[in-house]
């Protein structure tokens, strides 16, 4: 089980440096400087991020291994649910300003809640080398206790991974603009096109 532990944590930082960076650094470098954390806050954030990911590597790697084939065919649509999600976020930072609507009120609060809702979708999100993760862990594991634990190796892996550093570039450049409301209006208006053109390409991919 150990060397199976060993493989599963390597190949994650792997595919974090690898997939997962040009996957997840268009998503989060966009939400980091429209968010204009501080470093501690945009760190304590990616760790939630992170966190919730790997809750989704979970659930998908346990739907493989119990061959629960209908909850299969729903995570595939879970790119969709994502895609659609970076377009009301994009549209919802453009129209941030003083007065916050309640949907722009959840988007602003808590600094870490929509990145916790983009992590565990962006970890159901299927892709050819978390199938095949998926697929190895369920020939190797022998109980469940297994699978999760291989699930959780798996995704810290994933979690050290160069997109941190993109990360905390993104918190420092939204703090070199954040006493400019013009530049902080420029940026989120820039931010916010972007995400929904992503959005868009995803749907439409």
């Amino acid at each position: 089980m150990s060397r199976n532990l060993l493989y599963l944590f390597i190949y994650g930082i792997v595919l974090g440096a690898g997939p997962c960076l040009g996957f997840c650094i268009p998503i989060l470098v966009p939400y980091f400087v429209a968010r204009q954390n501080t470093l501690k806050e945009s760190l304590k954030a990616y760790l939630v991020f992170s966190f919730w990911k790997i809750i989704g590597y979970i659930i998908f790697m346990f739907t493989f291994v119990l061959g629960l084939v209908f909850l299969q065919n729903i995570l595939f649509n879970a790119k969709v649910v994502l895609a659609f999600f970076l377009i009301f976020l994009g549209i919802t930072i453009m129209f941030m300003g003083k007065k916050h609507s309640g949907i722009c009120n959840f988007i602003n609060s808590g600094k870490v809640k929509n990145v916790g809702l983009i992590g565990i979708l962006i970890g159901l999100s299927p892709c050819l080398p978390l199938i095949g993760i998926a697929d190895y862990v369920s020939l190797i594991a022998r109980t469940h206790v297994e699978v999760l634990i291989y699930a959780v190796v798996f995704g810290i892996g994933t979690t050290i991974s160069p997109v941190i550093f993109f990360v905390l570039i993104a918190s420092g450049v939204s703090q070199k603009i954040i006493n400019s409301e013009k530049r902080v209006f420029i940026t989120r208006i820039i931010v916010g096109i972007f995400l929904v053109i992503l959005g868009s390409m995803m749907v439409f991919r």
